[in-house]
């Protein structure tokens, strides 16, 4: 049986080794993309970052490597992303406008009541 190929974007830290252990178990072959937002100089790519420039060039990936997921677990760059890409690959996911608006109302949440939305 064929394992399916997924694109996993800014998959550092616990995601990376949550994904090599997947990997090593057969579950899937993964395609990463995005920096490391905590780490330098990684996180340099922060300063040029365009996430729509970023999703396009994800998905022409995604079109030729036959992906048939995209994840990210960076709620902020990482979400907005693969929304994106799995929007323009017709694949199952959130839309781009309900990443925006969860982001919108979290802050507002947020500054009315402290401590909530994380």
């Amino acid at each position: 049986m064929t394992r399916p190929r997924l694109g996993w974007l800014f998959a550092h830290d616990w995601d990376r080794e949550a994904l090599d252990r997947l990997a090593a178990a057969g579950a899937a072959r993964f395609d990463t993309a995005g920096f490391d937002l905590f780490s330098f100089p990684s996180n340099t790519g922060l300063v040029f970052y365009d996430p729509v420039r970023f999703a396009r060039r994800q998905a022409r990936r995604g079109r030729a490597l036959g992906w048939r997921g995209v994840v990210s677990h960076q709620e902020h760059f990482g979400a907005l992303a693969a929304a994106l890409v799995a929007e323009s690959l017709g694949l199952p996911g959130a839309t781009p406008e309900s990443i925006l608006t969860g982001a919108t109302n979290c802050r507002r949440t947020r500054a009315s009541r402290p401590g909530s939305c994380g």
